[in-house]
C-alpha cells in the first residue's frame, strides 16, 4: 500500500528587511493602542527592569531580542513580520493576541500565555517553553522544531495546520481541540490528553502509538487467555 501523503506545514517567513535599517525603540514607548513599525527592541541597552504593560499595541517589522518583553502584559497585541532572536519572553501574557509571519529562534518562553490568540505563519525553533498556554487559540501554518514544550496546553484550540517535530511535548493537552491537521511525528508525546473525536486529524509515527493507546485507556495484553 502506498503511504498516505501528509501536507508539509511551511509558515511564510517574516518580511523584515535589513536589520541595520531598523530603529532602536525604548520599551517605555510601548503604551496602550500605540503602533510601531521597522524597529528593534532589546538589541542593546534598551531593556527595562519593569515589565511592559500595554493594551491593543501593534508592532510591525521588528527584531526583538534580550529581556525587554519578559513578563510583559500585552492583551490584544498584534505582532506582524517580527523576528524574535534569543529573546527572553518568560511569563509574558499576550491573551487575545495576533501573530502573523513571526519567527522565534532559541527564545525562552517559559509559562508564556497566548490563550485565545491567533497564530498564522509562525515558526518556533529550539525554544524553551514549558507550561505554555495556547488554549482556545487558532493556529494556522505553525511549526515547532526541537523545542521543549512540556505541559503544552492546546485545550479547546482550533488547529488548522500545526507541526510539532522533534520536541518534548510530554503531557500535551488537546481536550476539546478541533483539529484539521496536527503532525506530531518525531516528538515525545507521553501523557498526551486527547478526545477520540480529534484523533482523525493527528499524524504520528509508529513509535508514538503506545502513547495514544494509553491516552484512550486501552489495555494491550498478549494473546494468552
Amino acid at each position: 500500500m502506498k503511504p498516505a501523503h501528509v501536507k508539509h506545514i511551511d509558515p511564510e517567513a517574516p518580511e523584515l528587511g535589513p536589520h541595520e535599517e531598523l530603529v532602536d525603540v525604548q520599551v517605555g514607548s510601548l503604551v496602550d493602542r500605540s503602533a510601531h513599525e521597522s524597529l528593534r527592541i532589546g538589541v542593546g541597552t534598551n531593556s527595562s527592569s519593569n515589565p511592559v504593560h500595554a493594551k491593543a499595541m501593534e508592532i510591525e517589522q521588528a527584531l526583538i531580542a534580550g529581556n525587554a518583553l519578559a513578563g510583559s502584559v500585552l492583551p490584544g497585541g498584534v505582532f506582524k513580520d517580527c523576528e524574535f532572536d534569543h529573546a527572553d519572553l518568560a511569563s509574558a501574557t499576550w491573551i487575545n493576541a495576533r501573530l502573523v509571519r513571526a519567527k522565534f529562534t532559541e527564545c525562552r518562553l517559559t509559562g508564556v500565555d497566548l490563550r485565545m490568540s491567533e497564530l498564522r505563519d509562525v515558526a518556533f525553533e529550539e525554544c524553551k517553553m514549558p507550561d505554555a498556554l495556547f488554549s482556545e487559540s487558532n493556529l494556522i501554518r505553525v511549526r515547532f522544531d526541537r523545542c521543549q514544550l512540556m505541559n503544552l496546553d492546546l485545550a479547546g484550540a482550533t488547529i488548522e495546520s500545526l507541526a510539532i517535530h522533534n520536541c518534548d511535548i510530554t503531557n500535551l493537552r488537546l481536550d476539546g481541540a478541533r483539529i484539521s491537521l496536527l503532525d506530531l511525528r518525531g516528538s515525545t508525546i507521553d501523557g498526551i490528553s486527547v478526545d477520540v473525536e480529534s484523533l482523525r486529524g493527528i499524524v504520528i509515527d509508529p513509535l508514538q502509538s503506545p502513547a495514544i493507546v494509553q491516552a484512550l485507556g486501552v489495555r494491550v495484553l498478549n494473546a494468552e487467555l
